[in-house]
């Protein structure tokens, strides 16, 4: 789990390089609406995170980044990460 968390991170870095620079751009691209419900998602992610949708996040941060993750985490997966196997 470890590294499927490191590998999240290392996407989200990616695509902040490439000028996705905010939840709702992050989300889009991680999630496009092709295959999801990318407006629910952003919501959701925003909810349990605090972030707001077009709030511009720093991979450095990680009082941002951490929370951002874990959201993402417990959309995918249904539960925060402390509970995961």
């Amino acid at each position: 789990m470890q590294f499927g968390i490191r590998a999240g991170f290392i996407i989200i870095r990616n695509y902040i390089k490439q000028g996705h620079k905010d939840v709702a751009s992050i989300i889009s691209r991680w999630a496009p609406s092709t295959e999801n419900n990318t407006a629910a998602y952003i919501r959701h992610v925003c909810e349990l995170s605090g972030l707001s949708p077009f709030q511009e996040l720093h991979f450095e941060d990680k009082d941002t980044m951490v929370p951002l993750v874990d959201a993402m985490i417990r959309v995918e997966c249904g539960k925060p990460v402390a509970q995961l196997d």
